[in-house]
């Protein structure tokens, strides 16, 4: 509590009151001496006058002046004495005020100092210190002290004056709605200031408490303490005799909000903490080496880095990076690259080669950063990988590349070599077997006409089997040479109407099996990227194959479609046909592989290698499904239109 200076005040009084009665007494002894004066004149007059002499009229006239001249200085020494007293009593007091002011801060100054040497105790420790400081300060007798959380919405309590708490007190909290709050606290929340209530009758609100407890809690202050915008913390003491003023509110104010900041800087303190053990940790553990330079001296280096160079720790630290290079030059241009780097645009990756200790090699990767881009002197932080298997992965990948094109370019060598001699064999079968092939198909015709009569069944058999298979072998020829032709076209591709592409070739295959019944659905399908003349090619032979191994059905059901799958159009055909063994699926596709009998279903076994060949040609693929006796669909790919690999 401040001290009065009322009780201090008594001696300087007492002195001035003494000044006053001597003042006064020499006035009153003046006033006497005069009037004694006058009384000897007036005994002196008498006398002369029975002598015979006259009294003198100049001393008659100086009489009274001399008296009104006494009575002023009197009066002038008194109002004097009071003014000097006025003077004297507010300089004291003045001076009375300063003290306490002086006393007060260094009370404020012992207190801060105490919170901040307990500044490492628990939360609930330095609360109950601050509050008690603000109790003893303000002379209140009880206290409490609270915190909000971010939306201001819920209190805790957290602690309660210790000595002022009566028994069998309970708090009601935590309060998670404003308005259920105690009416104080509501209205500090609600006018964002202290409260203060001097009126002595005014109970608490903010507790329940048993009736055999009860306190009445005579004049209140309620303080917030903010974080910006942010209320943090409600505090508040009470119970004081005498009014709270704007002293106590600082008082309760400045503990407050410096508790607060300790407990933010100690929080800010151990988040700190945790990000350097956090970072620390990402150091140790990291796959590559990280450090920090500073004037490309070592400042800091992780196990990995040591690991890499052979050197301890110990060894790096405070040493030019020098060190490790393979050689000044190779120092000198890192270090020109890697701070243009840094200048151009704050981070940089140059490839180098370090030195171990032990004199090996190797081949690093330096990724560097600023640690103020704006001034790269201040230091750098580095990752650097070893990349000598890498390069050394390289170099073999290269080689084999090298192989690789040298094998690819003698296979391509080979393969345009088998094309030559397939052109040649096509021309030879073409022109050479030909020739052959219609003498022996003109002579058995020749032999039937001139010779037929004479000859007896077997003969005729004979003759009939030669000229069959004269022709079976001519339509071989041709087969193989569409085969050839469908490989060596240049491909002409434009963008296909397929749905209008497959419907004109159903409707010239359908034609001569009018009086079939022919169930054909055929769905709208996407355009496609390729040669039209390929592309009929195709269809005819897959519509061709469905119509021809479906023909045994009373009703022959077709169905052609399409879908997208990632980047490629897979167009189908179904059909309620025969069928195939799947486990020979492998076999379709080559030339002359057929799954029936010549008897069974006719053809030469090279419509579905040809529609492979042109499917390759456009980077499609070709595969088939089947269960035996239920028909069979078969697949084929094109990039479709529009797509990044079309693109």
């Amino acid at each position: 509590m401040r001290a009065s200076g009322k009780d201090r005040l008594t001696p300087s009084a007492g002195a001035i009151a003494v000044i006053v009665l001597v003042w006064t007494a020499l006035v009153a002894a003046s006033l006497l001496a005069e009037l004694c004066g006058g009384v000897s004149r007036r005994v002196a007059a008498a006398g002369g006058i029975l002598d015979g002499s006259f009294p003198r009229p100049a001393t008659r006239a100086l009489a009274l002046p001399l008296t009104w001249s006494h009575a002023s200085m009197w009066l002038m020494g008194l109002l004097g004495v009071a003014v000097a007293t006025r003077l004297i009593r507010t300089r004291f007091q003045e001076r009375l005020g300063v003290e306490d002011a002086l006393r007060l801060n260094e009370t404020r100054l012992q207190t801060l100092l105490s919170l901040h040497q307990q500044s490492g105790a628990p939360v609930d420790e330095l609360s109950q210190l601050a509050l008690d400081e603000s109790v003893r300060l303000t002379g209140s007798r009880m206290g409490y002290l609270a915190f909000l959380d971010e939306d201001e919405r819920t209190v805790t309590m957290q602690v309660w004056s210790g000595d002022s708490m009566p028994r069998g007190m309970q708090w009601d909290g935590p309060h998670t709605d404003p308005v259920t709050l105690p009416e104080p606290w509501r209205e500090v929340l609600c006018q964002r200031r202290s409260v203060t209530c001097n009126a002595p009758d005014r109970q608490h609100s903010g507790t329940r408490v048993a009736a055999e407890a009860c306190v009445a809690v005579h004049r209140q202050m309620h303080i917030p303490v903010f974080d910006g915008r942010r209320i943090v913390i409600l505090a508040g003491v009470g119970s004081k005799e005498s009014d709270y003023d704007q002293a106590d509110q600082q008082q309760v104010t400045l503990l407050m909000s410096e508790l607060w900041r300790i407990l933010q800087h100690r929080q800010a303190e151990e988040a700190l903490r945790h990000s350097e053990a956090v970072l620390s940790s990402i150091f140790r553990a990291a796959p590559v080496g990280i450090g920090i330079v500073n004037q490309r001296v070592f400042q800091y280096v992780n196990d990995r880095v040591c690991g890499m160079t052979g050197y301890a720790r110990e060894e790096l630290l405070n040493r030019s990076s020098r060190l490790l290079y393979v050689s000044d030059e190779e120092f000198e241009r890192v270090g020109v690259e890697k701070y243009e780097q840094l200048a151009r645009c704050g981070c940089g990756t140059i490839e180098s080669r370090w030195r171990r200790k032990d004199g090996q090699v190797l081949d690093v990767l330096i990724s560097s950063s600023a640690l103020d881009p704006d001034d790269p002197a201040r230091g750098i932080t580095f990752t650097v990988l070893d990349i000598t298997q890498r390069k050394q992965d390289a170099d073999e990948i290269r080689r084999l590349n090298d192989s690789l094109e040298r094998r690819v370019r003698e296979r391509t060598a080979q393969w345009e070599a088998a094309n030559h001699e397939l052109e040649a064999f096509s021309y030879s079968v073409s022109h050479d077997l030909r020739a052959p092939l219609r003498a022996i198909l003109g002579f058995s015709n020749m032999l039937s006409e001139r010779s037929g009569e004479d000859l007896d069944e077997r003969g005729r058999h004979c003759v009939e089997v030669i000229r069959s298979e004269s022709e079976r072998m001519g339509r071989l020829i041709e087969s193989l040479l569409r085969f050839s032709r469908a490989g060596k076209t240049e491909l002409q591709p434009l963008t296909i109407d397929m749905t209008e592409l497959v419907r004109e070739v159903y409707q010239r295959l359908i034609e001569p099996l009018a009086d079939r019944s022919v169930d054909f659905h055929l769905q709208p399908l996407p355009p496609a990227t390729a040669d039209p003349t390929l592309m009929r090619q195709v269809w005819t032979n897959l519509l061709d194959n469905a119509l021809k191994y479906s023909r045994t059905r009373d009703t022959i059901r077709i169905e052609i479609g399409a879908e997208h799958r990632d980047g490629e159009t897979v167009y189908f055909i179904r059909d309620n046909g025969v069928g195939f063994d799947p486990k020979y699926a492998g076999k379709l596709y080559q030339v002359f592989q057929r799954l029936h009998l010549p008897e069974e279903f006719e053809g030469d076994g090279i419509g579905l290698a040809i529609i492979q060949r042109i499917v390759h040609r456009h980077n499609g693929r070709t595969w088939a499904e089947s269960t035996p006796g239920q028909g069979a669909a078969f697949f084929f790919t094109l990039k479709a239109v529009g797509s990044n690999a079309d693109a």
